[in-house]
């Protein structure tokens, strides 16, 4: 979006701490607590009917659910989707005004809700390719943070620079 038909009522840098604060409040306060819910209330329930209560190749965090199945070295897992790693970009994306970035990570965010965790319960019926897509999103979904990140700052710094 072009910053000039969106003026400013603040310096750059109060909005860029305002919306900080606000994404995080927003997060701490509502956003977390659901995402908690979801994962111990949804998913770890139907993860547990899946794998049987006696097994130990699931292991529950408030907000990640990572599988080890029998003869696998490291776990393979997924986090829920929409905590720091979307807040942050998020308020860097709304202080610049940048509507398709806001978008584009709502939805790949979308995504995360739906996708990881089929996969993780084709990887606990033991579908092994299921595992190796995970590690996969878990490589990728930090490579999309930081480039969703660095977007964010460069808007920042172009903005400061045009004097905004």
């Amino acid at each position: 979006m072009d910053s000039k038909k969106w003026p400013g009522r603040y310096p750059l840098p109060l909005q860029v701490l305002l919306s900080l604060i606000a994404c995080s409040l927003l997060y701490i306060i509502i956003i977390r607590p659901v995402r908690i819910e979801l994962n111990t209330g949804v998913l770890i329930p139907a993860f547990i009917s899946l794998s049987g209560p006696d097994s130990d190749t699931i292991m529950f965090m408030e907000r990640r659910i990572e599988i080890q199945p029998q003869g696998y070295d490291r776990s393979r897992g997924f986090g829920i989707p929409f905590g720091g790693y979307f807040w942050l970009p998020l308020a860097l994306f709304i202080t610049i005004r940048n509507k398709k970035a806001v978008i584009i990570l709502s939805f790949y965010h979308l995504f995360l809700a739906i996708i990881p965790p089929l996969l993780g319960l084709l990887f606990l019926r033991q579908v092994h390719w299921a595992g190796t897509l995970l590690r996969l999103n878990e490589i990728l979904f930090h490579i999309f943070f930081l480039i969703a990140l660095f977007i964010g700052l460069k808007g920042i710094v172009e903005e400061w620079a045009r004097g905004r």
